[in-house]
């Protein structure tokens, strides 16, 4: 990652179209998946830096699944794909959030509540288990 410390554009040009592996080594997702993540994040935000140098600092026009979009989409989504682990953004509420709502709850008379709903939940891939959960802004 100190290879993309830099602090120009065009030196950070320069360093995102160098590829991240020798010639001669052939990519494998088991020993280089990091390496890629961490070139996919910087190739995103390269996009963002090239349509203005101030992208994060023009809080009036953006709103808040701007960023989502733009900015922790491609940050924190492919990080979790090396795991078992889904993210699940959206409209998505939280299982353990819910069901703690309705330990008393009788259904014949009672709507089922539902849980928190966040930007983001981590689940363990096919199970209910959650990890946490992300709220995003523009701060």
């Amino acid at each position: 990652m100190k290879k993309y410390s830099v602090t120009n554009l065009p030196s950070f040009r320069k360093t995102i179209f160098e590829p991240f592996l020798p010639p001669s080594i052939s990519y494998s997702n088991k020993e280089h998946f990091y390496l890629n993540y961490i070139n996919h994040a910087y190739h995103a935000m390269h996009t963002l830096w090239e349509e203005n140098e101030n992208f994060t600092m023009n809080p009036s026009s953006r709103l808040e699944g701007w960023y989502q979009h733009n900015v922790w989409s491609p940050i924190i989504d492919p990080a979790f794909r090396n795991f078992e682990i889904d993210l699940i953004r959206g409209e998505g509420s939280s299982m353990a959030s819910s069901d703690r709502k309705n330990d008393d709850t009788d259904y014949e008379e009672d709507r089922k509540k539902i849980g928190r709903k966040g930007d983001g939940m981590f689940r363990l891939n096919g199970d209910r288990l959650e990890f946490g959960a992300i709220e995003a802004g523009k701060k």
